[in-house]
C-alpha cells in the first residue's frame, strides 16, 4: 500500500514545479561546477578541491531545497481541496504521511546522486582526471542524504502545518546556519547538535581519504572518521526517528488548517 501512495503522490507532482526543478539542479549544478573547474592546470589536489567544493556547495543550499520541495508537496495538497484529499484517503495516516516522507527523501537523494552521475563522467571525460574517486563520491553521498534526513522530517511538517513560506523561511535561516556551523572552524565544537550542519560536516569526511590531500604528520585519519562519524551520524538518526515519530502522532490527529475548518 505504501508503494501505491508513492506512486500515486509522484503522479500529483505532473503539474507542479517538483519535477523540473529537480531536474533543473540534477544537470545545471555538476554543469556549473565543471565549467569552475575546467582549468588548464591539472594538480594532484583537484579530485579533493572538486569533491569539496561539490559537497559543500550542496549541503548549503540543501535546506533551501528540502524546504521549497516540502512546501510545493503540501502546497499541491492545500490547492486540491484544502488538504480533503490527503486527509480523505482509506488509507491509514501513518503510511499516508510516510509516503509523503519519502517522496520527499528520495528528491533529494536524486538531486544527490543524479548530480554525481553528471558530475563524475564530467571530470573523467571532459577535465581529463583518470581517478576522480566516485566510491568516495558515492560514500559522502549516503552521508549528505543521512544527514538531511532530519530536515526532510522537519520542513515536511512545517509545510503541512504552516505553508510554503513557514518551510522556504526555515530553510533560508537553515543555509546561514549551515554556512557558518557547518562549513567553518566556528562550528567545530557544536555541529553535532545543529541538524543544519550534519549534511556539509558528515560528506566532507570521506574526502579526506582521497590522493593528493595533504595531512599533518601523526595525523590518525582512520581515528578521527570513525570518532566524528560517530558524533553525526548517531544524533542525525536519533533527531530523524523522533521528529517523524511526533510528526506521525500530530499528522494522525490533524485535520487541516484552522483556516479552513
Amino acid at each position: 500500500m505504501l508503494l501505491r501512495l508513492m506512486a500515486s503522490d509522484w503522479l500529483k507532482t505532473k503539474r507542479t514545479p517538483v519535477r523540473w526543478l529537480t531536474g533543473m539542479a540534477v544537470l545545471g549544478y555538476p554543469a556549473l561546477l565543471l565549467w569552475y573547474f575546467a582549468r588548464p592546470v591539472r594538480t594532484a589536489g583537484l579530485p579533493y578541491e572538486i569533491h569539496h567544493a561539490f559537497f559543500q556547495s550542496a549541503s548549503i543550499v540543501l535546506p533551501v531545497g528540502i524546504g521549497l520541495l516540502a512546501g510545493l508537496l503540501a502546497a499541491q495538497e492545500e490547492n486540491a481541496g484544502h488538504f480533503n484529499g490527503l486527509l480523505g484517503q482509506s488509507a491509514p495516516r501513518t503510511l499516508i504521511y510516510l509516503g509523503k516522507l519519502l517522496q520527499l527523501i528520495l528528491l533529494v537523494a536524486a538531486f544527490l546522486f543524479g548530480s554525481m552521475l553528471v558530475m563524475l563522467p564530467g571530470m573523467r571525460y571532459i577535465l581529463q582526471l583518470e581517478h576522480p574517486g566516485a566510491g568516495i563520491f558515492l560514500l559522502s553521498g549516503l552521508l549528505a542524504l543521512a544527514g538531511s534526513l532530519a530536515l526532510c522530517a522537519l520542513h515536511l511538517y512545517l509545510a503541512l502545518a504552516f505553508g510554503l513560506g513557514a518551510s522556504v523561511g526555515a530553510g533560508g535561516a537553515g543555509l546561514l546556519v549551515a554556512a557558518i556551523i557547518g562549513t567553518t572552524s566556528i562550528g567545530d565544537a557544536i555541529w553535532p547538535f545543529v541538524p543544519w550542519s550534519w549534511p556539509a560536516r558528515l560528506a566532507g569526511l570521506p574526502g579526506l581519504a582521497m590522493q593528493g590531500v595533504s595531512l599533518p604528520d601523526g595525523f590518525q585519519l582512520s581515528g578521527f572518521l570513525r570518532d566524528n562519524l560517530v558524533r553525526g551520524l548517531v544524533p542525525a538518526c536519533m533527531v530523524f526517528m523522533l521528529v517523524t515519530a511526533c510528526s506521525i502522532l500530530w499528522f494522525c490527529r490533524w485535520e487541516g488548517r484552522d483556516s479552513y475548518e
